[in-house]
């Protein structure tokens, strides 16, 4: 097969969005709303792609970021000298126009334009709903669509630099040469989000989507209008996913998990047979048959062994809790390294910052923190060593020693009734 050529249009994309953001940088899944276009045509086996961007072309390419794309600024330059330059046309070249609010035309479909193109030996072919589908039209102003070489340069020579002027050479050139048909899968692959109400649409289609796709690979989702996914979420056979769920940026799930309900993860990994309950995960690795929460928070950069029990109230800050290791509540552990089998009573507090720096502890194998310890760092507590609730450390402790920090207790007989603070009386 000769030349094929994708031009995304992101021009008039999503105009009546408002806000800062340009409309095709919208998430829908937690992705930008044109790189569901782009994973598709990618994936129809062309890498020849061109983004035609409109009056935020300088925001749009620094969101995207695109390695391989080459980016249009129309409001700068015409299409003739922006594609033409940067690769011969030939007459039997194919150009295929598809715009970028589009998220949910298939790569199936671009595939099957092209060839269904290529083999009718057409310059125009416009991609229309389903035969019997209503509201099936053939204006220009639909995507996607199909150009010759020969077409692409008749545009070229006309367009200007604007959307406007690009569509009027559009509607010439499908007047001019003619134009044909063919049918996408479904009418959703047309559907286009132009404002918030289409945006929002458009997550809950997509949400169906991811949702169908991993029940069908074996996962149980309790509820699925309580539950969502990222498009970029990879999740392992028999875990359940409870409602109030929510999985986000590229986060990694094993296989036999429970996640949820209430709980959200966001660029994280599960080993195999953890459950994540009530809960927040943020840029972390949890091990396997690991246990966090209810009320956990894993903050950025914590790395959580096997076997490990993060119980309820407490938080984790880039820190790393070895295998076996119990931390069961209201515990803050930050910027620490704890090893294996290390018990972390309650209401112990890791205290890493001295006002200027953050500073980190080190709790070796084995060791036993009693209730109500604050370990000041820098400091280590080394193998095997116990240090008594209440303690404030704040020096180095010796491997199979106990460590107590702590004032003598005092008792003086008589003072409260010296003080007249006795109660003769329920109140």
């Amino acid at each position: 097969m000769s030349q094929v050529s994708a031009i995304i249009i992101t021009c008039g994309a999503g105009k009546c969005m408002n806000g800062k953001k340009p409309g095709i940088l919208r998430e829908i899944a937690g992705k930008p709303m044109i790189n569901h276009v782009l994973d598709s045509v990618r994936d129809a086996g062309i890498n020849d792609i061109f983004v035609v961007a409109g009056e935020k072309a300088d925001v749009e390419k620094s969101g995207l970021n695109e390695a391989g794309c080459k980016m249009v600024d129309i409001s700068r330059s015409v299409l003739k000298e922006a594609v033409i330059s940067h690769c011969p046309v030939e007459d039997d070249a194919t150009f295929l126009f598809i715009k970028s609010n589009m998220p949910f035309v298939k790569s199936s479909t671009i595939k099957g334009l092209a060839e269904n193109h290529r083999a009718e030996r057409r310059d125009c072919t416009l991609c229309v709903a389903p035969p019997g589908d209503e509201k099936a039209s053939d204006s220009v102003s639909e995507f996607p669509f199909a150009l010759s070489g020969r077409a692409f340069r008749a545009v070229c020579e006309s367009a200007g630099n604007s959307w406007d002027s690009l569509n009027v050479a559009l509607k010439t050139v499908f007047s001019q040469f003619g134009t044909g048909y063919f049918h996408a899968c479904d009418r959703e692959e047309l559907f286009r989000v132009d404002d918030m109400s289409q945006l929002a649409e458009a997550n809950n289609i997509m949400r169906r989507i991811i949702l169908d796709r991993h029940m069908a690979a074996g996962v149980v989702i309790i509820d699925t209008t309580a539950t969502y996914i990222d498009a970029d979420v990879k999740i392992g056979q028999d875990t359940v996913i409870y409602p109030g769920t929510i999985l986000e940026k590229g986060t990694v799930i094993g296989d036999d998990c429970t996640i949820g309900p209430n709980s959200r993860l966001i660029g994280s990994i599960v080993g195999d047979g953890s459950e994540v309950t009530y809960s927040v995960v943020i840029d972390s690795t949890i091990g396997k048959r690991t246990r966090v929460g209810p009320f956990a928070y894993i903050r950025p950069e914590s790395k959580i062994g096997d076997e490990v029990r993060i119980g309820d109230f407490v938080e984790i800050k880039k820190s790393v809790i070895g295998k076996r290791s119990k931390v069961s509540h209201l515990t803050y552990v930050g910027d620490a390294d704890v090893g294996e089998n290390v018990n972390l009573g309650c209401g112990v507090v890791f205290v890493n910052y001295d006002g200027k720096n953050k500073n980190r502890t080190v709790v070796k194998d084995n060791a036993f923190i009693g209730c109500n310890v604050n370990l000041v760092a820098p400091v280590t507590v080394h193998e095997n060593a116990y240090i008594a609730a209440g303690s404030t450390i704040t020096e180095e402790v010796p491997a199979e020693s106990l460590a107590i920090a702590r004032s003598r207790q005092t008792n003086k007989p008589g003072w409260v009734v010296k003080k007249g603070l006795k109660k003769t009386e329920n109140k």
